[in-house]
């Protein structure tokens, strides 16, 4: 992700970031922020500000670019680098170690499309990294403060992630407006993958649990599929996930914070119908 990059421009804090709730007391709006890119050859940087303040926070992002790009929050405990945190984010079953949190963030987007995930941040210092580029730089940022309890929006949608598996509820084709909440103990993403034409779900779990080499053609259309980003158990926040009429089979590919095989393998995997 060696490149320049796209401005970034929060919103500043005023008497209008706070309005009356229905209960007559105040509901704290959320710190806006606008994320941008900017692509040079396979890689792209993403920016923000330097500082944002504790609290519901907007992260907006418009991929002005020609690839798919992410927006992955990971948070660390002390002084570490993003050298550090891409060797924990790049490995595959190894442990993840205690100073790095994963904070959710925007899931892969389309290039000319939008989207937008908010959640309450905790102070601390965080990375913002395109986990889709194959750069290797991140942007950083701090969140200052104290720590500012805040209410997400309500939805009509929701994908809860458990360990091993999902519950969803609400989800519908076009574009969802949902709450992405783990209430498991382990990291958790969402990859919404179609089920390809002749496939069947058991095409799927064996494909995704099989511990050979595949051979032939996937079950899933990886080419059409809606990610999240990964979050960490107890985490929530609100984003968007589009999805078509059809059968999807729903995955996690992430491994346990002690490390071993990707969730999939313990049957992290899901049928679902989409009207």
């Amino acid at each position: 992700m060696i490149a320049a990059a796209l401005g970034l421009l929060p919103a500043c804090g005023s008497d209008d970031d706070k309005k009356d709730s229905g209960s007559g007391g105040s509901a704290t709006q959320p710190t806006k922020v606008d994320v941008g890119v900017t692509e040079t050859g396979k890689k792209a940087l993403l920016k923000v500000p330097k500082s944002v303040k504790a609290g519901p926070v907007e992260l907006s992002f418009e991929n002005t670019g020609k690839k798919p790009h992410d927006v992955q929050l990971v948070r660390v405990a002390g002084d570490q680098t993003f050298a550090e945190v891409l060797e924990v984010v790049e490995s595959e079953g190894a442990p993840t170690p205690k100073w790095l949190s994963f904070g959710g963030g925007i899931g892969s987007v389309q290039p000319g499309k939008t989207s937008s995930a908010t959640a309450v941040l905790a102070p601390g210092r965080y990375f913002v990294a395109d986990t889709e580029s194959d750069g290797k730089e991140a942007a950083e940022f701090e969140v200052t403060g104290e720590e500012a309890p805040g209410e997400l929006a309500p939805t009509s949608a929701k994908i809860e992630t458990v360990d091993y598996g999902f519950k969803l509820s609400g989800l519908k084709a076009g574009t969802n407006e949902i709450t992405f909440e783990n209430t498991g103990a382990e990291p958790h993403h969402v990859i919404a993958a179609p089920i390809a034409k002749g496939a069947t779900f058991a095409d799927v779990k064996k494909f995704a649990m099989s511990e050979e080499e595949p051979s032939g053609p996937p079950p899933v259309d990886f080419d059409k599929t809606t990610t999240t980003t990964v979050i960490d158990g107890g985490g929530k926040q609100t984003t968007q996930v589009e999805l078509q009429k059809g059968k999807y089979a729903f995955l996690c590919f992430i491994s346990d914070r002690k490390g071993g095989p990707p969730h999939v393998a313990k049957g992290m995997v899901q049928e679902v119908t989409i009207e």
